[in-house]
């Protein structure tokens, strides 16, 4: 199914049939109702449909040089054409090498330097994974590789932590994770999550977990570019009717369907998919895990 086939079966309800000729508030409307209903179905979705593996590298921390200003949180870097990729790592400014720094946007630091203004150097710690504007998006464990050794590490911040910042910079094998908003939301800009890690790694390492995948939202550009969902054909049906009670509200809606029929086509839709949530697993356990790793 693609999403200009799907968003052409939102309309089977309405008194107007085309969904490229309908008015752009309910075009809105379709939309609305298809991204809420697409929520809504993967929740239902098995682990193993809704999950990929994911291997993350922290690297070794670098150096770059850089401008600092007394009092200023904005700096000037000689070059540094990757600096989105580590927005959100810890860093240590030369000249203020004392406080514990951050990377919080391009050319931003976390807090104001406190160092004479002037060129100095900067060391980059890889310890955080940029996760766009989801929060909650690790599913199970996060595994820590170093070497041959595997090493499931403890969810949550460490008591070292007070607040945003740590008491004092400690460098070694990472044993916690957590996620957190990078700079939290500015106006009407979408926040960035990182996971971040704990200590700070000073070497590089690699981390293992699953990421839980949500769905693209669908919008207009979908129409004249349709692509395909990722809903087998003995769904379709189902997520339709899941997606259906957003159009209720219509103004284009035909007189000649019950509503309480769409109502009870959603609860029908619901019962169906929920076997394929509720599968349930072996009784035998197949590993054991410790805090400290298997």
């Amino acid at each position: 199914m693609t999403t200009l086939q799907l968003a052409q079966r939102m309309t089977r309800n309405l008194t107007h049939g085309d969904i490229r000729t309908l008015p752009a508030d309910e075009q809105q409307r379709i939309f609305d109702a298809i991204n809420t209903g697409l929520a809504e179905y993967v929740e239902f979705l098995p682990e193993i449909r809704r999950a990929e593996p994911r291997l993350e590298t922290l690297s070794a921390p670098l150096t770059q040089t850089l401008t600092c200003t007394t009092g200023s949180a904005t700096v000037a870097f000689a070059s540094f054409p990757t600096q989105a990729a580590h927005l959100g790592n810890t860093v240590q400014v030369g000249s203020d090498s004392g406080r514990y720094q951050r990377l919080v946007a391009e050319n931003t630091l976390l807090a104001s330097h406190n160092g004479p203004t002037g060129a100095t150097s900067m060391m980059l710690y890889s310890d955080s994974v940029q996760f766009g504007p989801y929060d909650d998006c690790v599913s199970g464990d996060m595994v820590l590789v170093e070497g041959n050794t595997r090493h499931r590490m403890m969810a949550g911040k460490p008591r070292e932590w007070q607040g945003w910042q740590p008491q004092a910079l400690e460098l070694g094998i990472p044993r916690y994770w957590w996620m957190e908003a990078l700079s939290g939301m500015t106006g009407l800009a979408s926040s960035l999550f990182v996971m971040r890690v704990w200590p700070v790694p000073a070497t590089a390492f690699d981390l293992l977990f699953d990421l839980r995948l949500f769905p693209t939202a669908v919008s207009m550009i979908d129409l004249t570019t349709p692509r395909v969902l990722p809903v087998l054909a003995v769904e379709e049906a189902h997520l339709v009717n899941i997606c259906m009670p957003g159009m209720i509200t219509s103004k284009l809606w035909s007189s000649d369907v019950n509503k309480g029929d769409v109502r009870s086509d959603y609860q029908r839709a619901i019962e169906a998919m929920k076997p394929k949530l509720e599968r349930s697993g072996s009784s035998q356990p197949n590993q054991v895990c410790t805090p400290h790793g298997w």
